[in-house]
């Protein structure tokens, strides 16, 4: 078989996960949800998996309790594999299974690895020889030609989706300073409201402007992977989602401390009373 029907086996099988992937969040979410680190519709690790999968499972046709066990033991290692790299790189958690029987780390589950393994009796007994039959049909330098598109595509794609995390990373990590700075400067001022109140109001237009700068393919994965747990900023990451939110209903929400924000504008409502209260002691000492 040549290397552009390998190639399009991983895309057909990665485009494959990709709508499952999907479907099954849509029905969950009530919403179209474009599941997949990737903004096209692929998730390359249902191809890699699937063309592992083939290349190892091959001579186990003739006996399929084997070549279940061993499916499924080849794609519980991937997934773990996955989410263990997943984290390494970019410091962040994308999905947890803590909360189901049976997990491992809440990187793998049973029930999820022994899904794996039906999906791949499913691969190698029907899908695959189908997909090989479709291949035979399409001329060979038509598969070559679009195969290299497909993959400059795939190419750009995943370096615009790493950048992206890795700037969301950096923005999680300058809202956790911002607002760190806004607590201490809050606790230095102590009962000077007036000055307190002039600090949080200029800071909150330097975070306002930071949520703004959320991009799109930002937006995306953090509504695709709505378990996503950034390691070092996970307030910051749940104020960033807060925003997000309240932001699709058209209403200001800045990715200030909630709890902060509340205890200023409480202030701000006694700023008057505590005014009157100064001028009333200022007229008893003139007095």
């Amino acid at each position: 078989m040549q290397l552009a029907d390998w190639l399009w086996r991983f895309f057909s099988y990665s485009f494959l996960g990709w709508l499952m992937e999907s479907l099954i969040f849509t029905f969950e979410q009530r919403r179209w949800v474009n599941r997949g680190f990737l903004s096209g519709p692929v998730c390359p690790i249902y191809g890699s998996g699937a063309i592992m999968i083939l290349l190892v499972l091959q001579p186990l046709r003739d006996w399929w309790p084997l070549l279940l066990a061993t499916a499924i033991l080849l794609t519980t290692i991937l997934e773990y594999l996955t989410s263990w790299l997943m984290e390494k790189l970019f410091h962040a958690r994308w999905w947890d299974y803590s909360g189901k029987p049976f997990n491992l780390h809440g990187r793998i589950t049973l029930l999820h690895s022994l899904s794996w393994g039906v999906l791949c009796l499913i691969l190698v007994y029907f899908l695959d020889p189908l997909l090989v039959l479709l291949l035979a049909g399409i001329p060979a330098d038509g598969k070559a030609w679009a195969g290299a598109v497909a993959l400059f595509l795939l190419i750009v794609d995943l370096v615009l989706s790493v950048s992206s995390i890795v700037d969301l990373n950096r923005q999680l990590a300058r809202v956790h300073a911002m607002t760190q700075v806004i607590r201490q400067k809050n606790i230095e001022l102590g009962e000077n409201i007036q000055m307190r109140l002039t600090f949080m109001v200029q800071n909150f237009k330097v975070l306002r402007q930071q949520a703004k700068n959320i991009s799109h393919i930002q937006r995306r994965l953090l509504a695709a992977f709505p378990n996503f747990r950034s390691l070092h900023y996970q307030d910051s990451l749940q104020r960033l989602r807060r925003w997000m939110k309240k932001n699709k209903q058209r209403q200001f929400w800045p990715m200030a401390d909630m709890e902060l924000l509340r205890s200023q504008f409480s202030a701000r409502r006694r700023l008057p009373a505590k005014i009157r209260e100064l001028k009333k002691a200022g007229r008893k000492k003139s007095e």
